[in-house]
């Protein structure tokens, strides 16, 4: 990787900026202070990331920025710039570049020239590495009108692409929340109350459990999908109560499902589960995403994301278990909300 290249498209914008690799407190002091704390901008997050894309490219940097105005921090931007057999690429959170966010009340005319000098870093490393098309998503932050990082891209030409998200409104009272779930649901709820032990694991859980659930995942899967360090950063956030683990176990107290959970102060979100192939029949995943509600809301947390809605007219086409796994989420949610990813060809 030439870094002396990344270096000068960095050097040579207008922004005034420290890498968060050097000051991640300084990422934690903007992320603190955001109206809206996305969980792609967590610090832990990005960790995440570059650990688990370490086993697919040859090289990877984090370029991820506390950008500055006036010598102090008032916005955010990740982005990881990897390479393999010779070819770079740059995204923030696995195949899109994220926008920069900034702290509550920063004034919208720092914002948006902080916005066009991020475009044109991302515009001279595309160019540099002679791959010109990228896609970029902004955050959902509570809001359903688009960003002025949406509007800089489609009048610099970017095209949008439409896709949809599910989530809960958790500030709604749990009674209400249940009687929108999908009618089906709430007897297999009650049926799987009395059939499973279920436990929410937060600072006290053991790695025992962990790795019980580790093994089952690879089990499912067929195979080992990512390395030991990727589950280490989860188990140790969730000791730290950074996130939560909740776990199905059968009499025999043999784990037979499990689910993942992260969040910040505004928004959780369902990352990864496992159960039992044999069981797939029984309403394991039904319970885990009902304690799972009642986890978050007892948080206080605003929204609680449970993934992508698929469709059958999605291009490219999704795969039936994407469509069934998705159409099983939307019996949970509250809200169905459009994502944008624009696209630069």
């Amino acid at each position: 990787m030439n870094h002396n290249i990344i270096n000068d498209v960095f050097d040579n914008s207008k922004l005034k900026y420290i890498l968060r690799r050097e000051d991640p407190s300084s990422w934690d002091i903007v992320f603190n202070k955001l109206e809206y704390k996305p969980l792609d901008y967590l610090n832990w997050m990005i960790d995440y990331e570059f650990t688990y894309h370490l086993q697919n490219y040859d090289e990877i940097l984090d370029q991820s920025i506390v950008i500055l105005s006036d010598n102090k921090p008032i916005g955010i931007w990740p982005i990881l710039i990897c390479e393999k057999d010779g070819s770079l690429r740059f995204f923030s959170q696995g195949e899109h570049i994220l926008p920069p966010v900034f702290i509550e009340n920063c004034p919208m005319k720092t914002i948006k020239k902080c916005y066009s000098e991020i475009f044109s870093i991302i515009k001279s490393l595309h160019k540099a590495s002679k791959n010109k098309n990228w896609t970029s998503m902004p955050p959902f932050e509570g809001k359903l009108a688009i960003s002025d990082w949406h509007s800089l891209c489609l009048s610099n030409g970017m095209s949008t692409n439409v896709r949809y998200n599910l989530y809960v409104q958790l500030d709604e009272n749990l009674e209400k929340i249940k009687k929108l779930f999908r009618k089906s649901y709430k007897p297999l709820i009650g049926v799987a109350e009395k059939s499973w032990n279920t436990e929410i694991h937060k600072k006290n859980i053991t790695i025992d459990i962990w790795n019980d659930f580790k093994s089952l995942h690879c089990e499912v899967s067929g195979r080992v999908t990512r390395s030991d360090e990727t589950w280490d950063i989860q188990y140790e956030n969730i000791k730290a109560d950074k996130a939560f683990f909740i776990s199905l176990t059968n009499d025999s107290l043999e784990m037979v499902g499990g689910a993942f959970f992260e969040f910040t102060e505004d928004e959780g979100r369902y990352k990864v589960a496992a159960y039992d192939r044999n069981l797939f029949d029984k309403p394991l995943g039904h319970i885990i995403q009902y304690k799972a509600i009642e986890e978050l809301k007892r948080r206080k947390i605003k929204f609680y994301k449970l993934g992508r809605r698929f469709y059958e007219s999605d291009n490219p086409k999704p795969s039936e278990k994407e469509i069934s796994i998705s159409y099983f989420k939307e019996g949970f949610a509250t809200l169905s909300v459009p994502e944008y990813v624009l696209e630069h060809f």
